[in-house]
């Protein structure tokens, strides 16, 4: 296959032949993120460094699955993949440059949003999301960490990135991954009731960042991540007044759709882009919405968590879900599961 001749090409190649390394963008426990300049061209990538011998044998495959799917898709509002470099030590990947940096950084930058700009914004992360759906991808971890703009100049470019927990997905089953992984507040009622599922949990995720980017705060939360896994759950939430009286009714239909909890009721991603407040964005209100986003910024988030996919902690998110069932079961009737608090609450 093409994807196994390019890693045996990158095994055999040295990064510094090619790629001149700049400053750091990012660094993590186990990886590191630089500028990288094209010897040649001079055009600037990002290339992230991965110590593989951090890594085990499990978690290597992890990261080999990642860069396979990295090396099979291309689209315009998907990050793109551009070289890899595979050593002793050390896996380079070699993607594409995304100075705007994260979307809700720019979004808080601004402080406000407008439902024209809102619309724009996820059309684009719906379209990569049909691309990937279309090629036996489900991405599996979409949240705002993972949306990144080309340049922060408006009409932003967005596109999405890091498929550390993303899938290949039978296309001719609806629901064939069982992996407890996700991020708490983003992740799908089904995925937290631990039930077979597929394509519509990054939907689900879609209507949780349009719900965010209107309204400035969380549909799913709670004082730890079993209050908001057992929000998720219940797949309750509401449309408090204060924060969407003067957003439209088109506009929370679709979030109405998304966040479906059934995932067979749950719009497709090509069915979202026919709602008809994707399809005319240039006839939506270019007025600025009063809802403060300025606690969105990546910097005051408290409470947006890092992916699981280790053993350790898919044994925590089981553990987490049997809380949340046995929490639903103690329940009293009626019990709302609703309650919306600011995203910067401790």
């Amino acid at each position: 296959m093409a994807w196994k001749a390019a890693l045996k090409n990158a095994h055999e190649m040295r990064i510094e032949h090619f790629y001149k390394m700049g400053q750091v963008l990012g660094e993590g426990a186990f990886a590191q993120v630089r500028i990288g300049e094209d010897s040649t061209t001079k055009e600037q990538f990002a290339i992230k460094i991965i110590n593989k011998e951090s890594y085990d044998v499990r978690e290597m495959q992890f990261i080999m699955r990642e860069v396979k799917i990295m090396m099979r898709i291309a689209h315009d509002n998907i990050v793109n993949t551009f070289d890899i470099f595979d050593s002793m030590k050390y896996l380079h990947l070699v993607i594409e440059y995304m100075q705007g940096g994260e979307l809700f950084d720019i979004i808080a930058d601004q402080g406000h949003l407008s439902e024209q700009r809102a619309s724009q914004i996820i059309r684009q992360i719906i379209k990569g999301v049909e691309y990937l759906h279309d090629v036996g991808v489900v991405h599996c971890d979409i949240k705002p960490e993972n949306i990144l703009c080309k340049s922060k100049t408006w009409p932003l470019q967005v596109k999405l990135c890091d498929f550390g927990l993303a899938n290949f997905y039978d296309k001719y089953s609806t629901s064939s991954m069982t992996a407890m992984i996700g991020t708490p507040g983003y992740v799908a009622p089904e995925v937290v009731q631990r039930k077979p599922y597929g394509p519509p949990v990054d939907m689900w995720a879609c209507g949780v960042v349009l719900y965010v980017m209107l309204s400035g705060r969380m549909p799913f939360y709670g004082k730890d991540d079993i209050a908001c896994l057992r929000m998720t759950a219940t797949g309750e939430f509401s449309f408090p007044d204060r924060e969407w009286k003067d957003i439209s009714e088109d506009a929370k239909s679709l979030v109405r759709a998304l966040l479906q909890i059934s995932p067979e009721k749950r719009l497709t991603a090509c069915a979202a882009l026919q709602h008809r407040w994707l399809v005319t964005p240039q006839n939506l209100s270019d007025k600025l919405l009063e809802n403060d986003l300025t606690h969105i910024h990546s910097k005051t988030r408290k409470k947006f968590r890092k992916a699981i996919y280790t053993i350790q902690s898919m044994n925590l998110m089981r553990d987490l879900t049997k809380n949340v069932s046995q929490s639903k079961t103690n329940e009293s009737p009626g019990r709302s599961g609703s309650t919306n608090v600011d995203m910067d609450e401790g």
